[in-house]
């Protein structure tokens, strides 16, 4: 045990810090600290047979993403495998059930092994369309390689006599394509989609949006007969502010089972697949009785994650409460946003099956849904299950005239308070009761319109007094408002094309990763959105993201009829950004290194999409154009061949070459891919 010394902080480093060309290193490195650990009985075998694989997917040309996903995910469980072997005290026989899981483990890694070596000569044509023998035997691989590793470390937590306790599990245990292999259900949910997630969220003024709050308490105290309230309203009418504060209310009442607030081009936020995990894990917390069976549930069927919509709804959510022995009070379940779900089919079918599911049975849950009235979601509340189902409140039938000046009166003493130089002889109450009742008018309902009109009163730009006469003299709505605070923005050369990226791009980037995407400087990013803070905002840290105020100024901008001279031509835009991921594929790939640049990683998932919505809106790719030269430097390089093994490494290769599939079908770039097929 001297030389232990050497090695005592490698077992603590992530081994997705290596690269596969230091893999045998790695598993040199992982064989002499098995060596120094005693007990370790067949795991010798296993990192011999792994260097040997190694040693082969190495002379592999093509074909290697299948075969250095399924090392990698080796590399991970080794370091896992030597910390537990080392807790283990005593030696580890033949015939014992840890020597059996090794020996398991080792017909997997050679039956990988040999599949490896008849991909050596296997063609580029073979896996570009992603389909074919050596995508069904990766995916088997991963799922024996799964089954084996669970076996394992439950088997060593046995062993050792340590309680299976899920928050003491890695995260490295879930699968990237969502199947569940291990004890953490924290790792399948969305932190932040909570209600009291780590971004801040707006609620109702105290004393404001009394009505509508008092009906929504109303159908929770007596809501037997409708367990589904859907709230729906205009975009800006503050849907999520009301949904915000009666999820604060219940979980000081102890009413509150779950929260989810979806938000558009969020991340996970904006999607639908870790949705009922995350209502799942919040159970465990609001009513810890379910916890039991909502982990053996995921233990006994680790594949629960992905699977229908209707079958983790029943087995994650419904079948746990039902299972509980005690009576519980009805707690509510608050969902907001629905139509910033960017999966519009998975958000149709949830209701369809929320619907009948709660019609059926008697259960203590309701569910308290807000949207607007998208034609999908409004469907699916006109018929059936759950329109019997649904307490309907539309908020637009709800006069926020009061409470909007209650909100003006409010925040505009708070500027005049903290502002006493600018104000210096504003004679008060400031605004007059007349221009406050003027704002009111122009603001229609909307409170989105309140809120950001005093943004600009305050953005700096200006006394507050000027800007409030800017404010009066311009007609009703946002649109004014808009074209206001964008006529007012200084001239740089970059702005409109940032500003499109941020509306357009299909996930939120930093500003850093921004910067890389479009090649330009964070600084530079950051110089063209100062000018218009009143109705985006641009964070301190250049790691963290631009985020719009509200989703309608994206509309705004999209809409040649409203926005005129401010328009941005979703058709030119989205080309430009493709082009820009191309771009950035061409230059930055290598082919021994997994990109983890988050730019790099959306181009690699979204230039596609970009370039297809480009042609959908009217966009053609004309031959001799920019564009059509990035396309053909891209299809006939290395960076392609790289592009599909990343697409298959991450496991979204069939939703995106689909998608090429039609793009290419309505381009004339044939002869483009004359190369690829030659290969």
């Amino acid at each position: 045990m001297s030389h232990q010394p050497e090695y005592s902080n490698y077992t603590q480093m992530d081994v997705t810090d290596h690269v596969l060309s230091g893999s045998l290193t790695i598993v040199t490195l992982f064989k002499e600290v098995s060596s120094l650990i005693p007990h370790t009985g067949p795991l010798s075998q296993v990192l011999g047979l792994t260097k040997e694989l190694i040693g082969v997917i190495n002379q592999i040309r093509d074909n290697r993403a299948g075969c250095e996903f399924l090392v990698e995910r080796i590399l991970r469980f080794m370091k896992k495998l030597i910390e537990e072997c080392a807790r283990i005290n005593e030696p580890i026989r033949d015939g014992t059930p840890m020597a059996s899981r090794l020996h398991d483990l080792i017909s997997h890694i050679q039956a990988i092994k040999d599949d490896a070596e008849t991909w050596k000569a296997a063609s580029f044509q073979h896996r570009f369309w992603y389909r074919g023998p050596i995508k069904t035997a990766v995916s088997n691989h991963q799922k024996n390689l799964d089954d084996c590793f669970h076996s394992f470390t439950v088997g060593t937590l046995l062993q050792l006599g340590t309680q299976a306790d899920t928050s003491n599990l890695s995260r490295d245990q879930i699968r990237k394509d969502g199947v569940y292999s291990g004890g953490d259900l924290a790792a399948l949910c969305v932190p932040d989609a909570a209600y009291n997630g780590f971004e801040s969220r707006n609620k109702c003024l105290q004393g404001t949006r009394e009505a509508i709050i008092t009906e929504i308490a109303e159908w929770i105290n007596d809501g037997s007969d409708h367990p589904i309230c859907w709230l729906s309203g205009p975009a800006g009418f503050g849907k999520s502010a009301i949904a915000q504060t009666i999820a604060e209310r219940c979980a000081i009442e102890r009413t509150l089972a779950g929260s989810f607030f979806f938000m558009r081009d969020a991340g996970s936020r904006s999607e639908f697949s870790r949705f009922i995990t995350t209502l799942a894990f919040q159970l465990t917390l609001s009513i810890p009785a379910t916890k039991p069976m909502i982990q053996s549930a995921l233990q006994n069927d680790p594949s629960i994650p992905s699977q229908s919509i209707e079958n983790q709804f029943e087995k994650l959510i419904i079948a746990p409460v039902m299972a509980l022995d005690e009576q519980i009070q009805r707690v509510v379940i608050v969902v907001d946003a629905l139509d910033e779900c960017r999966d519009t089919k998975s958000i149709a079918k949830f209701i369809d099956i929320l619907a009948r599911v709660l019609s059926d049975r008697r259960l203590p849950l309701q569910f308290l849904l807000t949207s607007r009235g998208e034609d999908h979601i409004r469907q699916e509340f006109r018929i059936g299950a759950a329109h019997a189902a649904t307490y309907f409140l539309a908020l637009e039938n709800f006069d926020a005239h009061l409470d909007i000046r209650s909100f003006l009166e409010y925040r505009f003493s708070s500027i005049y308070a903290r502002n006493p130089r600018l104000m210096h002889g504003v004679p008060r109450p400031w605004p007059s009761v007349e221009e406050v009742t003027a704002l009111v008018e122009k603001s229609s309902g909307l409170f989105i319109f309140a809120s950001t009109l005093v943004d600009f009163v305050t953005d700096g730009k200006g006394t507050p007094q000027q800007k409030l006469n800017d404010v009066l003299m311009s007609h009703a709505g946002l649109d004014p408002l808009y074209s206001q605070v964008l006529s007012a923005a200084p001239s740089v050369d970059c702005f409109r094309r940032v500003l499109a990226a941020i509306i357009l791009l299909r996930r939120r980037l930093s500003i850093t990763s921004l910067a890389c995407l479009l090649q330009l400087g964070a600084d530079k990013i950051v110089h063209a959105l100062l000018g218009i803070q009143s109705i985006i905002k641009v964070p301190e840290d250049n790691n963290k993201p631009v985020l719009l105020n509200h989703a309608s100024l994206g509309d705004f901008l999209t809409e040649k009829g409203r926005s005129k001279s401010h328009f941005i031509d979703p058709s030119t835009s989205h080309t430009s950004i493709a082009f820009d991921c191309l771009k950035l594929m061409t230059n930055g790939f290598r082919r021994d290194v997994f990109p983890t640049e988050p730019a790099q990683l959306y181009a690699c998932r979204n230039w596609c999409f970009h370039l297809d919505a480009a042609i959908i809106k009217g966009g053609a790719v004309i031959p001799g154009s920019e564009l059509a030269g990035s396309l053909k430097d891209f299809f006939t390089s290395q960076s392609c061949e790289v592009w599909v093994n990343i697409l298959i490494w991450i496991d979204i290769a069939g939703d995106v070459l689909g998608i090429l599939k039609d793009v290419i079908s309505r381009l004339n770039v044939s002869p483009i891919l004359d190369h690829l097929w030659s290969c």
